[in-house]
């Protein structure tokens, strides 16, 4: 395992399994912490003890619940990385539940006796007994003296402690009206910064949850229903929340901040939009209309939505990604909300991951491209539905959707490391290895911070299932997703199980393709299969073809301003031009992007006929690059502002301003660096502080 970069999973969900979760929190904005404490209900994994058979040790077979309450044995004294010291037990046969937990302030850790198995909100629980606990960087060890099995441990523990404010789940930033907010990073370490938990994905719980706020403030988390709100004598008011689904504790989304609610009316699931004061209008202009239309694709094209409610927050703008959805909410990065309403089939993305990466789950978590390559491909098809396309003009825009996404995933496995370019990296082998008698499970590159930022899983794994699809047809591609998602609903899955299924209903398409060819050209190796190289859109996709015409005319008029002095030049007729929806503007721009030689005259003509500056993210990303490449400095003021308002797609851009020859854009990069550093995300902040340091050395 390499401690830099791969995550470590230490829970012994072998032995011990956790059923259900009840966390109860205040939330200290001025602090920066959640305090409270959480109550486990704990189940042996095994159905009888083998220890316990062999062993004549009453005290073993005597049963948890008569244990009279005793105070931690502090033996062999150590300070823990809280900074407490805890007592560790010398006692190698003593049984320990073993949890998945990181920056976590532990103050007391207890069993619970006579209580029902039953927990519910207004629960009290009586006759607790201490039990010895130790932290670690990784994990809570706790164990009860004289207990060497799991079957003698109590079902229930409560762990009283805090969070830290460096705890890497969550972050504490400013909304864009400047208000307190935080909410979970849960993508990077997970929620082991919030709570101790299991956090294998196999360790599936349901949890319930009692939050109290400011007045003002409001909670949104992933639970089943809206919140039961409770108004307190203290001047807080609680939010209660709950599922009944069994799920990861990785699935749970937490956000506390101050925003403004707009409910769309008459639509099933539930669905509301969140956003600061500063953002409402833009959101709901773009997306009221938008998700009720998605939804419906949706539900045309897989089935009703499987979660009874859909809350779409738009999260600061230190958000790391575009979205990321969770069982009943999703938060949207603000560079979603474009004048021309072009980036709405993000959120068609983000509602695919209802059915793949929630209701589907990946048994390894690094064949993420069950998720993201199969959200990404059912992204065309609830856009296109939801749009109201026919049929060739939704042939056209998948077509310069391919392209976009092919150009930018060759580009980007040109900058990467290959053992990151692999869809499959532990070929269905879950790598462990046993530290200090603990067998340690660990994610591979699951705290690589590179990793983060990179879209070969949404990629190659949408392009895989392109030419799947292509080769037995959409309609009965579309059916045997149905069929897998009704076979494995609630499971995780590994990559077998899609292609057993697919090969199993369609046994004609071997004659193009078997199993064995898709793990060693798709899954198991970095570089791209012939299939998706050799792709061109169809000879007459109107999207695409005007898209080259405009790109043969900027280029005629480069020609022309690289030939004569500006004094010379004869009047350009910008009349000839066309007005371009985004993604063809974006090809234009790519292909501008190739080119070595063009004059600086010409990319102040691309901003004056297209305002550049008004349009979506990914259009801006692009001439952002274009600024940077040829020095353009009327334009760093553009790319300070991308910088500062689109930190999930700005990485590149640092890279290529800190590596310039000239000043003023390594300047400029720092310049942003330090004044977006609180509101970063952990892996931003690290990947960038990297290259400064690469450069400073």
């Amino acid at each position: 395992m390499d401690e830099d970069k791969d995550l470590p999973l230490v829970s012994n969900v072998n032995d011990i399994l956790v059923e259900h979760y009840q966390f109860s929190w205040t939330c200290d904005f001025d602090r920066k912490v959640l305090e409270g404490h959480v109550i486990l209900r704990l189940k042996p994994v095994t159905e009888s003890c083998e220890k316990c058979i062999k062993d004549s040790d009453a005290e073993c077979r005597e049963p948890a619940g008569n244990c009279e309450m005793t105070l931690p044995t502090e033996i062999d004294i150590e300070e823990s990385v809280c900074g407490k010291n805890i007592s560790k037990s010398q006692d190698s046969d003593v049984f320990k539940c073993i949890l998945d937990c990181q920056d976590i302030n532990v103050r007391q850790v207890t069993g619970i006796q006579n209580c029902t198995s039953n927990i519910s909100k207004e629960s009290n629980y009586k006759d607790e007994e201490y039990l010895n606990f130790y932290t670690d960087k990784w994990s809570l060890q706790i164990w009860k003296n004289e207990v060497f099995c799991a079957h003698n441990f109590p079902t229930l523990i409560k762990i009283s402690y805090s969070t830290q404010p460096n705890g890497l789940s969550l972050l504490w930033v400013k909304t864009q009206d400047g208000r307190n907010c935080v909410y979970t990073y849960g993508a990077w370490i997970n929620n082991r910064s919030i709570f101790p938990c299991q956090e294998p994905p196999m360790a599936m719980a349901t949890w319930e949850a009692c939050l109290s706020v400011d007045a003002d403030a409001i909670v949104l988390m992933s639970g089943d229903a809206i919140p039961t709100i409770t108004q307190e004598d203290n001047g807080l008011k609680s939010y209660y929340y709950y599922t009944k689904m069994i799920l990861p504790m990785s699935t749970l989304a937490l956000a506390v901040g101050y925003w403004k609610e707009h409910i769309i009316l008459d639509l099933k699931p539930l669905c509301r939009i969140f956003a600061p004061d500063i953002l409402f209008e833009k959101a709901v202009k773009q997306f009221s209309n938008y998700l009720p239309h998605c939804l419906n694709s949706a539900e045309h094209y897989l089935d009703r939505y499987p979660f009874p409610r859909i809350d779409v927050l738009f999260v600061p703008r230190g958000f790391g990604s575009l979205g990321m959805a969770s069982p009943n909410i999703i938060f949207l990065s603000q560079s979603l909300l474009a004048p021309d309403e072009s980036t709405c089939a993000r959120l068609a993305h983000e509602i695919a991951h209802g059915w793949f990466g929630l209701l589907i789950g990946a048994l390894d978590w690094t064949e993420e491209w069950l998720s993201e390559g199969f959200a990404t491909f059912m992204e065309d098809i609830f856009h296109t539905h939801a749009m109201d396309m026919t049929s060739e003009a939704e042939n056209e825009y998948c077509e310069v959707k391919y392209t976009l996404r092919l150009k930018t995933l060759q580009a980007e496995l040109e900058h990467t490391d290959k053992d990151l370019q692999i869809l499959r990296p532990n070929q269905g082998k879950i790598p462990k290895e046993d530290k200090n008698g603990i067998t340690i499970s660990y994610i591979k590159n699951g705290q690589n911070v590179q990793k983060g930022f990179m879209q070969v899983h949404y990629l190659k794994g949408y392009f895989l299932l392109s030419y799947l699809c292509k080769l037995i047809g959409k309609d009965q591609f579309i059916q045997l997703l149905k069929d897998y998602i009704e076979n494995y609903k609630g499971q995780l899955v590994e990559s077998k199980e899609i292609f057993n299924l697919y090969f199993t209903k369609f046994p004609f398409a071997r004659n193009s393709i078997d199993v064995e060819t898709i793990y060693t050209k798709w899954l198991n190796c970095s570089s791209l299969p012939k299939e998706i190289l050799n792709f061109t859109p169809s000879p007459n996709n109107l999207l695409y073809n005007v898209s080259i015409s405009e790109f043969n005319k900027w280029m005629a008029v480069n020609r022309l301003y690289l030939k004569t002095k500006s004094s010379k030049r004869r009047k350009v007729s910008w009349d000839e031009f066309s007005m371009l929806q985004s993604d063809q503007l974006l090809i234009v721009l790519e292909k501008i992007l190739d080119e070595e030689n063009v004059s600086p005259d010409l990319f102040m003509a691309l901003d004056r006929i297209y305002n550049l500056k008004k349009r979506n993210a990914d259009v801006r990303h692009r001439w952002c690059e274009l600024i940077v490449k040829y020095h353009l400095d009327w334009g760093y003021s553009q790319v300070e502002q991308f910088l500062q308002e689109d930190l999930a797609m700005g990485v590149y851009l640092y890279g290529e301003l800190l590596n310039s020859s000239l000043t003023a854009e390594e300047r400029l990069a720092r310049k942003c660096f330090r004044d977006l550093y609180n509101e970063m995300e952990p892996n931003y902040q690290i990947i960038i502080q990297n290259m400064i340091e690469d450069i400073d050395s």
